[in-house]
């Protein structure tokens, strides 16, 4: 069985969001322009203005990578199940940075592994974004209980926000609108 690129073309047009894609492409090419402008200002530790715009683009091609292989490989809808996991390896994460992170700008926010500075922070926002939709998705209508389920929610995202507060105020801005804007478009009446 030969290997034929239009095929495989046709199944990748037919199995994936064409506006995500869209929109994560022209956020790449944003964010890479974004450094493009601004690296040559920046003197980080003596990198050259190659070697920063190199190292973001490498960055942004591993992402859109990992992005294709996680939406094909395995089915998107297994990670929720596993939402608690998630939660629970963003507590660690929290707390691993909080003893063993490398201090910047007054505060511990990345982890150094094999030389390397892991901003933990967008792992701990992703992990509860995935909770926090697998919760909605487990409560549906439900969610219009106010007192069992709406305000244990809101004090969710609160509780989280002022976490991730400790490290980073605008993250936690972020991310208390992200999880807003997700309860908002689950099965809530506004009234």
């Amino acid at each position: 069985m030969a290997f034929n690129i239009k095929e495989q073309w046709k199944q990748i047009n037919k199995d994936t969001d064409k506006v995500l894609w869209i929109i994560v492409i022209l956020l790449a090419i944003f964010s890479i322009l974004a450094v493009f402008s601004t690296s040559n200002k920046l003197n980080v530790a003596g990198s050259s203005f190659l070697f920063l715009l190199s190292e973001h683009i490498v960055y942004v091609l591993l992402g859109i990578g990992l992005m294709f292989v996680l939406q094909k490989f395995p089915p998107y809808k297994a990670y929720g199940i596993h939402g608690r996991f998630f939660l629970i390896l963003a507590i660690v994460l929290l707390v691993a940075t909080l003893f063993f992170g490398v201090s910047e700008g007054g505060s511990k926010r990345s982890i150094s592994v094999l030389g390397h500075k892991i901003q933990t922070i967008h792992m701990i926002e992703l992990c509860i974004v995935i909770h926090f939709s697998s919760w909605l998705k487990r409560v549906g209508d439900g969610i219009n209980d106010i007192k069992h389920v709406y305000i244990p929610m809101l004090l969710y995202i609160l509780v989280c926000c002022l976490l991730i507060a400790t490290q980073k105020t605008s993250a936690s801005l972020i991310l208390g609108f992200t999880l807003v804007v997700l309860l908002f478009l689950s099965q809530l009446k506004l009234k």
